[in-house]
Parts: structure tokens; sequence; C-alpha cells
């Protein structure tokens, strides 16, 4: 008698409140890791600094190379403009890494090269904003000693408001809209980036309250 009992004990089958306890777990898991892959994809294209990664010095590097190079030089810059043209703090980054595009990828010579690499080390802090860059832009000619007094000049604006959100400042396009087009384009994508910033918004309400019905099924 006591054999039996042990034995219906083993091979009871689980109730069907059982396994659709399980499998709800499992969908809840499962909707949970889709919507922080959500969250993820949207933080990871932050722009944002927790220190000032500007140094004093890099006029001083700017000025070594502006002193090598000859005053007409000319460079191939890509013609991108900020979708954010009234922010100057936009623009000014957006000039950074344009500099930063230009000057990594000069061939200099051997003098030259460790000058322009200390000042690439200047702007590796860009790194940190993936800008979403429109394919098959047009390059534009511009003076070399231009772009390096313009980098110098945003470099110095930038740094009192370094700490401030730039996420803003991702999306750029290619300078080949005219102005007319250009105005009408800014209001659109105005509307675009709040219907961006209420989606993320809501999915990121949504996966909090996913995290904790995962929690509280799995835990009870």
């Amino acid at each position: 008698m006591c054999v039996e009992d042990i034995t219906a004990s083993f091979f009871t089958p689980a109730s069907k409140f059982s396994y659709e306890e399980m499998i709800n777990c499992h969908d809840f898991r499962g909707k949970g890791t889709v919507f922080l892959l959500v969250i993820y994809l949207a933080l990871s294209y932050c722009c944002n600094f927790e220190y000032d990664p500007i140094s004093s010095g890099y006029m001083k590097k700017i000025k070594m190379l502006e002193d090598y190079i000859l005053a007409d030089y000319q460079v191939d810059m890509p013609k991108l403009i900020s979708e954010k043209n009234e922010d100057q703090n936009c623009l000014h980054l957006l000039m950074l890494f344009r500099g930063k595009h230009m000057l990594a990828n000069l061939r200099p010579g051997p003098k030259l090269k460790e000058i322009i690499k200390d000042i690439l080390n200047e702007l590796n802090f860009l790194e940190d904003c993936p800008f979403m860059i429109p394919p098959s832009c047009p390059n534009e000619r511009v003076n070399l000693s231009n772009v390096l007094q313009n980098i110098s000049g945003s470099l110095a604006s930038l740094q009192p408001n370094i700490l401030n959100n730039f996420s803003h400042c991702l999306h750029i396009k290619c300078a080949t809209v005219s102005s007319s087009d250009h105005g009408d384009h800014a209001k659109q994508s105005s509307g675009e980036r709040n219907h961006y910033v209420v989606t993320i918004l809501s999915l990121t309400v949504i996966a909090i309250a996913a995290s904790f019905i995962i929690w509280k099924a799995c835990n009870t």
C-alpha cells in the first residue's frame, strides 16, 4: 500500500493549471526580453557625458598643425547639416564630427601624422555619440585652416555646455535641399522626433510593467 502511494505520487500528471502557468511565465519572459531589447536599442542612441572630456591643451595642438600647413590647403569634407540647426550646441557638435572625419581621412607625412593624431585624441569623446549619417553625401572642398579654426571655436563654445544631453543632435542629413524645402522638412522631422519620443516613453513603461509581471509570475 505504501509502495502504491509512492508510485502514485511520482506519476500523477501535472495539472492543467501548472502547464498554463509555466507557459505564461515563458511568454512573459519572451515579451519582456523584446521590450528590454527595444529599450536597449533606444538608449544606445544617446549622446551625453558625465564629465568634461575637453582638455585644456587642444588649442596648442591645433596651432601646431596650423603652423605646418599651407594657408590655402584644400581638403574634402562631407556636406552634412544638423536637423536641429536652431541649437548652437548641435551645430558645434556636428562641426567637430565633420572635422574629425576629415582629419582621420588625411594621409599626412610622418611629421604631421603625430600632430593630427593628438588632435584626433582630443575629439575621441565624439565616439560616444552615434550620429545617424545618411549614405552617399557629397563632399565639398574647404580650406583646412578654416576647418581647424572652426574646430577650436566649437570646442571652446561647447565646453561650458558639455554636460548637457546632446542626443537630439544625432540626426543629420546631406546638405542638398533648398532652404524652402529644408524648412518644410524641419517641421516634419520635428513631428517625427516627437512621435519617436512618445513611443520610447510608452515602451519604457511597458518594459517596466513587463519586468514586474515576470518577477511576480515566476516567484509565486
